[in-house]
């Protein structure tokens, strides 16, 4: 698996149990201290995911991103590939 669909299965693991999940904003220190790569490379990995438009990318105080009803879907692909 692609590493940028490793941060993305991330994201989506984050806003799972939301009622929401496409509206939550997640903040970069909440990757950065569940993923294993660092921010330089989280935040490759999230501007690959805008491009394919699985999360979107905002700039408030601080950067914030959520993920996009596609993300939830390919995430969810990508969990099915990953347990057969």
């Amino acid at each position: 698996m692609e590493n940028h669909y490793q941060t993305l299965r991330l994201l989506a693991s984050i806003v799972s149990e939301l009622p929401q999940p496409t509206q939550y904003q997640c903040l970069p220190r909440q990757l950065i201290l569940l993923s294993s790569f660092d921010w330089a490379t989280i935040f490759t990995h999230l501007q690959l995911l805008e491009k394919e438009g699985l999360v979107t990318i905002s700039q408030a105080d601080t950067i914030q991103f959520s993920i996009t009803k596609e993300g939830i879907s390919k995430a969810a692909t990508l969990e099915m590939i990953t347990v057969k």
